[in-house]
C-alpha cells in the first residue's frame, strides 16, 4: 500500500510542516518545519481538502494541494541535504530572485549522528502553461509544417554557421524569424536573460560556504579534464560493445563519432593551457526545457535536485555557470529533433534535418545573446570570449556525450540526436581551428 495515495496522509504532511513536528525515534528523529513563505497560507491549510499526487514522469512523487501548494517526496534518499531544499531555500530567504518556487517548507530526517536524509520539500503551486519541452515541441512542429509549405518557394536556404560564436550578433535572417516565430525567438530571449539573473543570485557574495563563489585553479582545471575524460572513456566503450542494439540509419553518424574519441579527449585536454579567470558557483545542474515552466509572460525554473542519477555529493558540488548554459542548448537541440525521431511530421528527413539544425541554431544564439548580455558585469565566466567559447565546447562535448551513454542504455532510438551534437560540435572546433 502506497501512502501517496492516501489524503490522509496528504494532510498530515501539512500539519507536520505548520506545527513543526519533531517525532524521535531509535535511530535520530524526524522533524518538519515551514519556510517564510508558509505563513501566507497558514490560515488557508484547513481547505486545501483536494489533494492528490500527480501523474508525471520523474524520479520522485509530487503531492499537489488544490492550486496552492506542492509538495515533492524524495523516492531516492541520499545522505546530506538535498541540493533542491539548499537552493531554492538560499534564494528563496538570501536574495531577490523571483524566478523559482518559493520555499515553503520541508521534512528531514536527522540521524544520531547528525548526519540529514531530505524527505520532501513543499511548494507553492505554479499557475503555468505548462513545461517549456511541451511548449517548444509545439512551436516546433508549426515551424516544420510552415518549412514543408515554403520549402520549394524558399530559392537560398539560410547559412548554417559553423559553431554558436559564429556570427553571434548578427540580426536572425527574415526568412527565419518568419519560419521560427517571432514570439518564440523573444521567448529564448527572456529564458536567456532569466538564467543569467539565477546565475548571478547564486553567485552573490556571502559568508555561506557551500554558496561562497571559487576561483578556477589549475588542480581544478585538471580535475575536470580528468573527469571528463573517464566520461567519454566509459561511454565510447559502452558503445563499443553495443553496437547491434543502435538503428541502422544511425550507422554512418556511428562511424563517424566512434572515430572521434581521441580527438574529443584532446579538445578538452585544452582546459590545462592556462588558468581561466572564471568562478565556480552552485549551478542548476540539470538544466533543460523540462525544469523550466512558462506562465504566459514568464518563466519559473523549477527542480534544482541536479541529475538524480549521479552521488549526492556530486551534485552540491560548484560548477561553472555554463555547464547550465550547455544544458539548455543541448536541449534546444533535443526539442528540434524529437518530432523528426518521432515521425511527428511528414516529410524527407534529410531535407528536414538541415532545418532542424538551423532552428537549433537561431534559438540557441537569441538565448546565448541575452545569456551574455546580462551576465557580463559578472566576474564567474571568463572576459576572454575565446575562454568562454572553449569553455562552452568543452561542456557541450561532455554533455553530447553523457547522453550518448543515457541513450545507448535506455532510449537507442534517439541516440541519432546526441551523435550530431558531437558531429556539429567537432566540426565547429575544426573550423575555428583552420581559421
Amino acid at each position: 500500500y502506497d501512502s501517496v495515495l492516501d489524503k490522509d496522509f496528504h494532510q498530515t504532511i501539512l500539519q507536520f510542516v505548520a506545527k513543526r513536528r519533531v517525532i524521535k525515534t531509535s535511530e535520530g528523529k524526524l522533524k518538519a518545519y515551514p519556510g517564510k513563505y508558509f505563513k501566507n497560507i497558514r490560515r488557508k491549510i484547513e481547505s486545501f481538502e483536494q489533494s492528490n499526487p500527480l501523474n508525471t514522469e520523474q524520479s520522485n512523487t509530487s503531492i499537489l494541494y488544490g492550486h496552492e501548494l506542492i509538495y515533492k517526496l524524495f523516492r531516492k534518499l541520499d545522505e546530506g541535504i538535498n541540493p533542491d531544499l539548499e537552493i531554492v531555500k538560499y534564494i528563496t530567504e538570501k536574495t531577490d530572485y523571483k524566478n523559482i518556487p518559493s520555499f515553503a517548507g520541508a521534512i528531514e530526517y536527522q540521524k544520531k549522528d547528525g548526519s540529514l536524509l531530505t524527505l520532501g520539500i513543499l511548494y507553492p503551486f505554479v499557475q503555468s502553461e505548462g513545461n517549456m519541452w511541451d511548449y517548444a515541441q509545439d512551436y516546433i512542429i508549426r515551424y516544420y509544417e510552415r518549412v514543408l509549405s515554403k520549402i520549394t518557394q524558399i530559392e537560398k536556404y539560410p547559412v548554417l554557421p559553423s559553431s554558436f560564436f559564429e556570427k553571434l550578433e548578427d540580426d536572425i535572417p527574415e526568412i527565419m524569424l518568419e519560419l521560427i516565430g517571432a514570439p518564440f525567438i523573444e521567448m529564448a530571449y527572456q529564458l536567456g536573460k532569466r538564467t543569467a539573473e539565477l546565475h548571478q543570485a547564486l553567485a552573490r557574495p556571502t559568508q555561506n560556504p557551500d554558496f561562497k563563489p571559487e576561483s578556477y585553479s589549475l588542480l581544478y582545471q585538471r580535475s575536470l579534464y580528468q573527469s571528463i575524460q573517464s566520461l567519454v572513456k566509459r561511454v565510447f566503450l559502452t558503445l563499443n560493445k553495443n553496437l547491434n542494439r543502435c538503428p541502422e540509419n544511425i550507422k554512418k553518424d556511428l562511424e563517424e563519432v566512434l572515430s572521434l574519441e581521441s580527438t574529443i579527449i584532446n579538445h578538452c585536454k585544452k582546459i590545462l593551457s592556462k588558468k581561466i579567470k572564471a568562478k565556480k558557483i552552485r549551478v542548476h545542474g540539470d538544466y533543460h526545457l523540462g525544469q523550466v515552466l512558462y506562465t504566459g509572460n514568464d518563466f519559473y525554473i523549477i527542480d534544482f535536485e541536479g541529475e538524480p542519477a549521479r552521488p549526492l555529493g556530486e551534485r552540491r558540488l560548484k560548477r561553472s555557470p555554463l555547464k547550465d548554459v550547455a544544458g539548455m542548448l543541448r536541449s534546444f537541440h533535443y526539442a528540434a529533433f524529437a518530432p523528426l525521431i518521432q515521425e511527428k511530421i511528414t516529410g524527407e528527413y534529410e531535407d528536414l534535418e538541415y532545418w532542424a539544425k538551423l532552428w537549433t541554431y537561431f534559438v540557441s544564439k537569441t538565448f546565448l545573446v541575452a545569456y551574455l548580455k546580462n551576465i557580463e558585469s559578472s566576474t564567474i565566466i571568463p572576459e576572454d570570449k575565446e575562454d568562454i567559447s572553449k569553455l562552452l565546447s568543452i561542456y557541450l562535448l561532455e554533455k553530447s556525450v553523457y547522453e550518448v551513454g543515457y541513450e545507448i542504455n535506455n532510449r537507442p532510438d534517439w541516440l541519432a540526436i546526441p551523435l550530431k551534437g558531437i558531429l556539429y560540435e567537432i566540426g565547429a572546433i575544426q573550423n575555428e581551428e583552420k581559421e
